[in-house]
């Protein structure tokens, strides 16, 4: 059973995180030689980052037989929350946000607000969902009787709910932009980007699960230092929560007669597509003449 909820991550500094190993071997080979008096070894860790054996020690999975694993997690309803969080993440694509808007006029700007609006209220259903499900063992977190349990919870209910305070910042800023669209202050810009920033949108709620998403991120941090949980904590803290919007100037190609007859003017997508089949069309055509020729 899975156990980590498994959450892509929004900001900049999440890179080969892929390739990040704990240092244990796979699951199911180590707990056959736990099962059978022996010992897997990791020969050959090529990972960038590695850990300290002596600290991640006392955070190694349990590798006791099925039955015995499925009748603690009865024992606490902290335990049965974070598994059936991590199952509704097994198979739930979670979306990037896009961050950066062409805003030649508002038209465009507007459609492309519009598709980014999309894949977004869906992720809020199940952001809401999962935390719904880590909320009901909530109370009885601090009876987990292992640092692993304890790092994973804590890391669970620390980026869903950072993730939560972003997509509903992402949704409000893009929103407003789409219904009163901002005028640029810069000559030349013509593109909005969305910054992380101090500042959070929305009401008590909003704040409230700001305040408590640092508060369980800090907690891994402190009570967990030098662990692969205190590090995802970090690299999800090391942007703000919220979000703010800054101009900027995208180089956008352009079309029209070298002789200057034709006035220059952006060339969007479907455009560049019409364009170049014309032109193979052309091309296709003074191919077939040549032929008769």
């Amino acid at each position: 059973l899975a156990e980590g909820l498994q959450l892509p991550f929004w900001t900049a500094n999440a890179q080969q995180l892929e390739r990040m190993s704990s240092g244990y071997g796979p699951y199911t080979l180590s707990r056959l030689c736990a099962e059978t008096g022996g010992i897997f070894f990791v020969a050959d860790d090529t990972t960038v980052r590695k850990w300290d054996p002596q600290i991640m020690r006392q955070y190694a999975p349990d590798y006791r037989p099925g039955l015995e694993y499925r009748k603690q997690l009865q024992s606490n309803l902290a335990k049965q929350a974070l598994i059936a969080a991590a199952q509704l993440a097994v198979n739930e694509p979670v979306p990037i946000p896009q961050r950066a808007f062409q805003a030649n006029n508002d038209n465009i700007l507007r459609e492309q607000i519009t598709e980014a609006q999309k894949p977004l209220a869906v992720l809020d259903y199940f952001l809401q969902r999962v935390h719904e499900a880590l909320e009901v063992g909530e109370k009885h977190r601090d009876k987990l009787d292992t640092d692993r349990w304890r790092a994973q919870y804590d890391l669970a209910m620390g980026r869903v709910l950072a993730m939560r305070v972003r997509a509903y910042g992402y949704n409000s800023l893009l929103a407003e932009m789409k219904s009163s669209p901002r005028r640029f202050e810069k000559e030349g810009s013509n593109q909005w980007l969305l910054q992380p920033s101090e500042k959070i949108e929305g009401g008590a709620n909003v704040r409230k699960m700001h305040d408590k998403a640092l508060m369980y991120l800090n907690r891994i941090i402190e009570e967990h230092p030098d662990t692969p949980w205190a590090f995802l904590a970090k690299i999800e803290l090391s942007e703000p929560l919220g979000w703010e919007w800054r101009e900027g100037q995208l180089a956008i190609p352009q079309m029209g007669g070298a002789n200057g007859d034709n006035p220059r003017r952006p060339v969007f997508a479907p455009e560049e597509e019409e364009r170049r089949r014309q032109a193979q069309e052309m091309q296709r055509k003074k191919d077939q003449f040549k032929l008769k020729v």
